[in-house]
Formats: structure tokens, sequence, C-alpha cells
């Protein structure tokens, strides 16, 4: 598993998350007819944001998380959560998690 940490600031909207999928030798892996599912859980395991993974380029393998400041401005403080990101292929072999991190959840000085 690839290891992408997110920070998170309530309340902003973070840089969107770019995952390029390719194969042994590097090139483009072609996602058409998968599936991808994302999530961001607490330390106890509980699901605090649905990131909603889309593929937006199949062929080239890019998969896209977008999260806005509407979502993270319904988060609270959470020193401490995790992240991955699920591939199920067309033919219906779900990968084990091929992204993922750890994520902090921060007020701004700002908006706070």
């Amino acid at each position: 598993m690839i290891q992408q940490d997110i920070n998170i600031q309530i309340g902003t909207t973070p840089p969107p998350i770019i995952i390029t999928c390719t194969d042994i030798a590097g090139d483009p892996f072609n996602l058409t007819g998968s599936q991808v599912s994302a999530a961001l859980k607490d330390v106890k395991g509980v699901v605090i944001l649905d990131l909603a993974p889309v593929i937006s380029d199949a062929v080239a393998g890019i998969i896209t998380i977008t999260i806005t400041d509407e979502q993270t401005a319904l988060l609270g403080v959470t020193p401490r959560a995790a992240w991955d990101l699920i591939l199920e292929l067309s033919e219906g072999t779900i990968l084990p998690p091929i992204v993922g991190g750890n994520v902090s959840i921060t007020e701004t000085i700002t908006l706070s």
C-alpha cells in the first residue's frame, strides 16, 4: 500500500488527491468497469467521511478524491484518523488497500 497522509483544516478545501494506478511495468492500469471506495475513519473505526472517490480516467488508471469545504466544516478536530482506498476490479476481485494513510483534522486560526 502506498502511504499518503492527509491534513485537513476544518472549513477549508484541501487539494484533490489524484491516484494513478499502474501495472508492474509502470504502464497505466485500465480501470474500465472497476469500482473504488474510500473512507476516513477515527481511531475507533467509525466512518467520519465517505471520501467518494471517482475513476476520473479509466483508461489512464486515474482516481480522484475531492473533499469540499462544506464537508470539512462538518468535521470535528480529530488528531488521529486514517483512510484507505479499495479497488474492485471489473471481474469482481477486491484488492487490498492500494493507498491510504494517516489523517489529521485541525481548526484554522482564522475560521475558528
